[in-house]
């Protein structure tokens, strides 16, 4: 073997923008987060040309009406038009959401980024302080604070999104500090990069595949919490959100049973869509984390494994390498194992050595680039070299861990 240190020592080169949102039009169930989070995006910015009523206007002949008559899915318990204000109820809810992100994502990444790397005072009084915001229940924190925020659902969204933060500061601290001891980043301590500078370039890019789940889930968590806050009754009854549809729409549940649907449905749709989307695009990051890889190496001929039928595990000649300037670094050179069934083998090692660049080659649970150039690993008679990802997922956790 040899030093596999160097597994994570390149960081991976920006993906082309094109490539990443080819990558993720290319999965069916990105392609559909995307298309309704299109749809929901754009129906909060031309609101005023998709609706055809307004909003706030109250008919009162048109009081929990069916759909027609010029209101498309009827009228609400006011008279007013359903579909015109969830059409601008996306806009107010979609923009509630982004604020609450936007504050928990400056909090809590920035000061996660900064504990993780420097640590030591920094980190202990920015986790007392995230400890501190965690222990306290944010909708009743809200709910406390309503007299002093009033009915604004975005300084509402602002005070959530600071309880929010530690859920980011969490993530972030904890994915830097297993990435800062790595030995690029000391290369690139000693070639003279900041420290801004290094956090900014390399350890960043290294942590934001976690960071683009976390983003989706504290969104959509923000839209429930924002329509959990408009149903009690704590938002302003003017202005158009899904959750005071919702509120409207429960209280004449009996009269018009429909009205819960098309705000729930909006909801659930957008949510869902955010927690797509966010998953479609890390698994694009990591497929496109490279922007060119070298060609792949002729692979030389494996010798056959011994047919021994109390062999369980057969690795011959394993070579393991990832991208490096064009060309590939091998990381893991020529190991030769065997496990029989029933037996318990030691793989031992120096830190670096490749026992566990060995066990992922294995498991086909290599880092981004990283491949297996040569040799053969048979798994209870199957060659897991040439499985598709289907037979790993069947084989991986279940028979092989």
């Amino acid at each position: 073997m040899t030093d596999s240190s160097m597994t994570s020592s390149q960081p991976a080169a920006a993906p082309q923008r094109p490539n990443l949102i080819r990558s993720v039009l290319k999965d069916p169930l990105g392609l559909l987060a995307t298309a309704i989070i299109t749809v929901v995006v754009l129906t909060a910015i031309f609101a005023p040309v998709i609706a055809p009523n307004d909003p706030t206007a109250v008919q009162i002949f048109k009081v929990n009406t069916p759909p027609g008559d010029g209101y498309l899915l009827g009228g609400d318990g006011s008279g007013r038009d359903i579909f015109s204000r969830i059409v601008f109820g996306a806009r107010n809810t979609l923009l509630g959401a982004l604020v609450a992100i936007g504050v928990a994502a400056t909090i809590g990444v920035t000061t996660g980024l900064f504990a993780g790397y420097f640590g030591r005072r920094f980190e202990m009084i920015s986790s007392w302080i995230s400890d501190g915001l965690m222990a306290l229940p944010a909708l009743i924190v809200l709910l406390a604070l309503y007299q002093s925020l009033g009915a604004s659902i975005y300084l509402s969204m602002a005070v959530f999104g600071v309880m929010l933060s530690p859920g980011f500061y969490r993530l972030t601290r904890t994915l830097v500090k297993a990435v800062r001891g790595e030995l690029y980043i000391d290369a690139a301590r000693v070639s003279g990069l900041g420290d801004l500078r290094i956090i900014r370039r390399h350890i960043l890019l290294a942590v934001r595949e976690p960071i683009v789940i976390q983003t989706s889930i504290v969104g959509g968590i923000a839209i429930v919490i924002q329509a959990g806050l408009e149903f009690l009754g704590l938002g302003d009854p003017g202005t158009p959100t899904w959750g005071g549809i919702l509120q409207g729409a429960f209280e004449n549940m009996y009269v018009s049973p429909m009205g819960i649907l098309w705000p729930g449905l909006a909801i659930s749709l957008t949510v869902g869509a955010m927690v797509l989307l966010a998953n479609a695009i890390r698994d694009s990051l990591r497929q496109t984390g490279s922007t060119r890889a070298p060609a792949l190496p002729a692979k030389a001929e494996a010798k056959s494994p011994v047919p021994a039928t109390d062999v369980l595990l057969d690795v011959r000649d394993l070579v393991v390498g990832y991208p490096d300037g064009g060309k590939w670094r091998e990381v893991v050179r020529g190991v030769t194992l065997q496990v029989k069934r029933g037996e318990v083998l030691g793989l031992v090692g120096e830190s670096g050595s490749g026992k566990s660049q060995t066990a992922f080659a294995i498991l086909d649970l290599l880092s981004t680039g990283g491949r297996v150039l040569s040799g053969s690993i048979v798994f209870d008679g199957q060659d897991l070299t040439r499985a598709t990802e289907k037979q790993m997922r069947e084989i991986r956790g279940r028979k092989l861990a």
